[in-house]
């Protein structure tokens, strides 16, 4: 049997291509319409089809089976029509404008051309012909792309709606029917319905028009990103090219061009353009959580003394309720990530777990944790170990510590062995802390960080010989460019540490030195990213 029906029909002599191109013409449309607008018709469709069901579920009680074929098609893939109505309506319900052709969207014309001409499933490859049909002849815009799958969708229920009133007003007008006809008119548009609802859109969003233009990235990197960065992009094109007044073609062209005559290696990626954010509002922040809390305080002060102390749980209710707020008005946007398949050698990365250790009764724990977190990110060019400290004495050397790290050194030795040379410990002696008159590790876990990047960096530590020798056998030539750093209770995902290198590879997540605060390393301003999963160092 045939993968698909567009392969018999090229069999007689009728291509993908022709198909498609078929039921994309006669569609330009200059008229733009709100997608909201769409609702109230995509409503009403649902409910006769609802209101069908009922219909037909009573006249299979009278009419001797002769519509029990539609009622199975009908019945058995209800909670299709009625989830794919639920997901087109929630994704309509926006601001977007797209082009319309009559009272319908124009992608939504295209494929209920596409059943009146054939009355056929139309499956996943017919879907991508038909949209980039529509790309070739008009250019769609990228709201029209990124409703692609409602629209779709839209087309196929108020087919099945307008299959259904027909059959349920003839049928009650007594015309003798085909049941029969009817019956493969519903099955072809729930078919072609559920193929929408598994076909992968993203796909033909990335050979859009502007996607195509943007693939020229002076500096080779859009081609090497994530799939979803590279939607984000097309979406940031969208809503500037909307502010410029400019087509997303034209923009895309422009942007293409500046980047290749640029110098800055920096302003040679696309993204440099693109993903400009708007500064966060944090003077207004900070007025708001320290004002507020005064200005009430001082109201209610006259009416008593002791309310002065109604300032602090002011000031963290006031805080609380500006985070909600905040988070609300102000828009986040996921991280832009290169697609990896696994960590470059350019790009080798330690994840350590920094940890007071104590011996074996209660170090146990750690370990475990540490083989869990190598199980779920444990790959090429990543490195695991435990960043550790002993505890606080009232002398440098304390009874029990050379057991409680040689039981440490015995836990990661046993796991090299089980797993590969892998793991280390970096352990730290104590030292003298005049603040707090007390030998311990010296500046506690900010001291232990900034000790193990010197390590890194090939700089003095207070890291034993031992410790330092066992960590340069293991890494070799390999040189560490990223450090995760998590506390002893945070676990680290399936794959996790990859997704993270994925972001800091990134072109926009590159470090620069911000000349108006000197030798500061800042991250560049047109991405402000922030590294939410972890410590990246």
């Amino acid at each position: 049997m045939l993968d698909s029906i567009w392969q018999l029909l090229a069999n007689y002599g009728l291509d993908t291509k022709e198909i498609a191109d078929a039921v994309s013409l006669g569609l330009e449309s200059k008229k733009l319409v709100k997608c909201r607008s769409f609702i109230k018709i995509l409503t009403a469709d649902f409910r006769k089809i609802s209101n069908a069901k009922k219909t037909l579920c009573k006249l299979s009680e009278t009419d001797k089976g002769d519509s029990d074929s539609l009622l199975m098609w009908l019945t058995d893939n209800y909670y299709l029509i009625e989830n794919e109505y639920a997901v087109c309506k929630k994704e309509l319900n926006n601001s977007s404008r797209i082009p319309c052709t009559g009272e319908f969207p124009r992608v939504s014309c295209a494929f209920m051309r596409f059943f009146e001409y054939a009355d056929f499933p139309i499956d996943s490859a017919g879907i991508s012909a038909v949209v980039d049909s529509l790309d070739s002849n008009y250019t769609l815009p990228m709201d029209e792309y990124f409703l692609l799958k409602p629209l779709a969708a839209f087309a196929f229920i108020s087919g099945c709606s307008k299959v259904l009133s027909e059959y349920q007003r003839k049928k009650l007008s007594g015309f003798k029917l085909r049941e029969d006809k009817y019956a493969s008119s519903l099955g072809n548009l729930i078919q072609s319905l559920r193929s929408v609802s598994v076909h992968n859109f993203d796909a033909d969003i990335l050979r859009s028009t502007p996607s195509k233009i943007l693939s020229d990235d002076p500096s080779g990197d859009y081609c090497n990103m994530t799939d979803s960065t590279k939607i984000m992009y097309l979406g940031k094109l969208s809503e500037k090219a909307k502010k410029q007044g400019k087509s997303e073609v034209a923009l895309a062209k422009e942007f293409i061009e500046t980047a290749k005559n640029a110098t800055d290696i920096r302003k040679r990626h696309i993204g440099y353009y693109l993903m400009t954010l708007p500064k966060a509002p944090k003077s207004l922040y900070f007025s708001v959580i320290i004002v507020i809390p005064v200005l009430l305080t001082a109201i209610l002060l006259p009416l008593s003394p002791l309310l002065l102390f109604a300032i602090l749980p002011l000031y963290e209710a006031v805080k609380g309720l500006s985070h909600f707020i905040f988070s609300k008005i102000i828009k986040s946007y996921p991280l832009p990530r290169m697609e990896l398949s696994e960590i470059p050698d350019n790009a080798a990365t330690l994840v350590v777990i920094t940890s007071l250790i104590t011996g074996e009764k209660s170090d146990g724990i750690l370990f475990d944790r540490l083989e869990r977190i190598f199980r779920a990110n444990g790959e090429k060019n990543i490195y695991f170990g435990i960043l550790a400290d002993i505890r606080d004495s009232k002398t440098a050397k304390a009874p029990g510590d050379e057991e409680t790290v040689n039981h440490a050194y015995g836990r990661i030795q046993a796991l090299c062995t089980k797993y590969g040379k892998k793991f280390m410990l970096f352990e730290r002696r104590r030292s003298y802390s005049k603040s707090e008159e007390i030998f311990m590790g010296w500046e506690r876990k900010r001291g232990a960080v900034c000790e193990l990047v010197n390590f890194l960096k090939g700089e003095s530590t207070t890291f034993p010989e031992k410790s330092r020798n066992s960590a340069i056998e293991i890494l070799g030539d390999t040189k560490i460019k990223y450090v995760i750093t998590l506390d002893a209770d945070t676990n680290l995902g399936l794959g996790a540490a990859r997704d993270m290198c994925s972001a800091m590879l990134h072109p926009l997540a590159k470090p620069v030195i911000d000349k108006n605060r000197g030798k500061k390393i800042t991250f560049d301003d047109n991405a402000r990213l922030h590294i939410h999963a972890g410590n990246i160092i």
